[in-house]
């Protein structure tokens, strides 16, 4: 054969080539989605109702407003001695019936939570030996710890007035050193909220575990400083803002607004709650600023409703690309459904959580392919893109594909403690949020 025959050959066979790939080949569609109207009650955010350890009753009178108790711990006739077993077995009463409904706590033990009886354990020794009593019950319950607040010096243990941080020097070693305890008696699931940021600016000098320290406010939108809140001379309260939302490792972060005034408008409200990571407030106090957001408006919205879905992480799907078929032939090598997940809250989500991708089969048979990216790191704002091969799709006969967010340390994976994403239009069923179905035929559809 000559040299021109070769090339007319060759010319054939990729013209061939060329046109059999593009029949073969599967085409792509996408769908963008706008965020969603959805107010969901998502686990590890939104308001809470306080509770003491002997209150457990509130859990039923509560559970369908709120998913979170701050439950108070009171040791003050406890300052000279170890804790009885009838207390303790209070707590353990409490978090198991939290365990049941399916609620969460915010812990905060503290000698005295009334202002004229609030006192100081007797000795620091005290204290450790009554950590050491609680630490096995928070962490034999602690996918009912949303975090711990560090608590047990002065008043309502919000690390003020007590004998035990008159001089400063003494008192940030005093403080470094029950951070320290809760850090290693606590199981490292736990997070642990202080009480203003120098303290934790103390911790990461003291080079402890920044992703397991996180902010509690109860002076919170209140004046120039919080009550005191932003007492570092080296940081105006602009600065302090700045700095939480560079530093602060964990969206476990809340507390109290103690009244109406300038910095609780609503607008600088969601301004300084994205800084500060804010995922949840006191339900009850301070109704007054609730009834200030919802008067007000934010983004055409109103102000408290805003602000309500946005307490901690708000999960949507912008965007979906997807093979319009699953049918037999040749699929892409890269093929694949991909999704954009955004999120919309004040905060990003718990480090305990993961990503599943879930197929449904056509028996009803769930499939759960674990997805590597952390969800952490998706900070207010902030997306993360992920995908399934569309082979493996092909592989089982899907029906379904959808996505579940669940704690890593959750074996039952119970559908309340699972993450509903917020877009009106996708499917949430069994814990899963299904984005895609699938035809008999092979054709493949986004909700």
């Amino acid at each position: 054969m000559n040299r021109r025959r070769w090339i007319v050959l060759a010319v054939f066979i990729t013209a061939s080539i060329f046109i059999i790939m593009n029949i073969l080949k599967v085409k792509e569609e996408s769908r963008l989605y706008e965020v969603g109207s959805k107010l969901v009650n998502n686990p590890d955010r939104g308001f809470y109702v306080q509770a003491d350890v002997g209150e457990k009753e509130k859990i039923e009178k509560y559970r369908e407003q709120v998913r979170l108790f701050l439950l108070a711990f009171d040791l003050y006739e406890y300052r000279n001695q170890e804790i009885p077993k009838e207390k303790l077995g209070e707590l353990s009463s409490f978090l198991e019936e939290a365990r049941q409904k399916n609620v969460k706590c915010i812990f905060r033990a503290a000698y005295g939570f009334d202002e004229e009886e609030s006192n100081d354990a007797d000795c620091l020794e005290r204290i450790e030996e009554h950590i050491s009593q609680i630490a096995p019950i928070l962490n034999q319950y602690k996918n009912q710890i949303c975090c711990v607040q560090a608590g047990f010096f002065g008043p309502w243990g919000e690390w003020h007035s007590s004998k035990y941080l008159k001089e400063e020097e003494e008192g940030k070693k005093n403080r470094n050193w029950l951070l320290q305890e809760l850090l290693e008696q606590l199981a490292e699931e736990i997070i642990i909220d202080v009480r203003r940021p120098r303290f934790i600016r103390d911790g990461q000098e003291a080079g402890f575990d920044m992703e397991r320290i996180g902010f509690h406010n109860d002076g919170l939108l209140g004046t120039e400083s919080d009550y005191g809140t932003y007492d570092d001379p080296e940081y105006s309260r602009a600065e302090e803002m700045e700095w939480m939302e560079s530093n602060l490792k964990t969206g476990i972060n809340g507390g109290e607004m103690p009244q109406v005034n300038k910095y609780s408008e609503a607008s600088n409200a969601v301004a300084e709650f994205s800084k500060m990571k804010i995922s949840y407030l006191n339900l009850k106090y301070n109704e007054e600023v609730y009834e200030q957001w919802k008067n007000q408006k934010v983004e055409e919205e109103n102000a408290f409703a805003y602000i309500e879905k946005r307490l901690g992480y708000r999960f949507f799907i912008s965007k979906v690309q997807y093979p319009v078929s699953l049918k037999k032939g040749i699929l892409g090598r890269n093929q694949k459904i991909e999704i954009v997940l955004k999120n919309e809250g004040f905060a990003p989500i718990g480090k305990n959580y993961e990503l599943e991708w879930v197929v449904e089969d056509w028996y009803g048979k769930l499939h759960y392919f674990k997805e590597n990216q952390s969800l952490e790191t998706v900070g207010a704002g902030e997306s993360i893109s992920i995908g399934i091969k569309a082979k493996t799709l092909k592989k089982i006969q899907a029906k379904k594909v959808g996505i579940r967010i669940s704690r890593i340390d959750d074996k039952e994976k119970y559908p309340e403690n699972c993450v509903e994403l917020v877009n009106d239009e996708i499917l949430y069923e069994r814990g899963v949020n299904f984005i895609i179905s699938v035809e008999e035929e092979g054709e493949v559809d986004a909700r």
